[in-house]
């Protein structure tokens, strides 16, 4: 009986870790979407307080090269 809840204790943990990863992965996308707008944003916000008007030419410039991670994921 003892060993019947260590295997069942072990394959619950094992369940929630794989639905945990799993949603983790599904939410990446929208996750480092969200990040990169962010981002890019508070940049082009910076520009134009500093330069007070800007044209789409240089605001392309300003967000060339802005990247988004998180510490969990390699991507």
């Amino acid at each position: 009986m003892k060993y019947v809840l260590y295997v069942l204790s072990i394959a619950l943990i094992t369940v929630f870790l794989i639905i945990y990863g799993r949603a983790k992965e599904y939410y990446l996308p929208m996750e480092l979407t969200n990040k990169l707008y962010i981002k890019c944003k508070d940049k082009i916000l910076k520009y134009l307080i500093k330069n007070k008007y800007a044209t789409y030419k240089e605001l392309e410039k300003e967000i060339e090269g802005v990247t988004a991670k998180v510490f969990w994921s390699k991507k």
